[in-house]
């Protein structure tokens, strides 16, 4: 499992785009609320100033604390699986192979064809490794994969 990573202060992703608007609205009605409140000294002001300004600091200090957990692109449940070629693999090009409803980008060491039959064998950054399935198994010297 990867390690939890945290995001940048200033990140959109993070603050959305409603929650950027909420805490610049709630910062702008803070500073007028307490620039109304030192200008007529009412107590309405002082409290909406108080509780805009808690608000907003309430807001900040959870999205700072908060961990991010990024989203698990990979399903660990395709490795061992077989699938077919949609797109020709070449070992200077990815291409396209499909297991069940999900298609995976792929690399082989060597040329398949599309129609093939493959086994994908690993997971290599964003790509998956993938090995010909021929009429006796596995070509290749590769043991078989063990299933789940």
């Amino acid at each position: 499992m990867e390690p939890m990573k945290r995001v940048g202060y200033f990140s959109l992703a993070r603050w959305g785009v409603g929650g950027s608007i909420i805490v610049a609205l709630l910062s702008v009605l803070t500073a007028v609320t307490f620039y109304k409140f030192f200008r007529s000294g009412s107590v309405v002001y002082a409290m909406l100033g108080l509780l805009s300004g808690f608000a907003v600091s309430l807001i900040v200090f959870v999205k700072l604390n908060e961990e991010i957990q990024p989203t698990r692109t990979f399903d660990e449940g395709v490795v061992g699986k077989t699938a077919v070629v949609v797109e020709k693999i070449t070992p200077e090009r990815p291409g396209v192979v499909r297991v069940g409803s999900q298609t995976w980008s792929a690399k082989s060491k060597g040329l398949i064809d599309a129609g093939s039959r493959v086994v994908i064998i690993e997971r290599d950054g964003i790509y998956v490794l993938v090995k010909r399935v021929s009429e006796n198994g596995l070509e290749g010297a590769l043991p078989e994969p063990e299933r789940r």
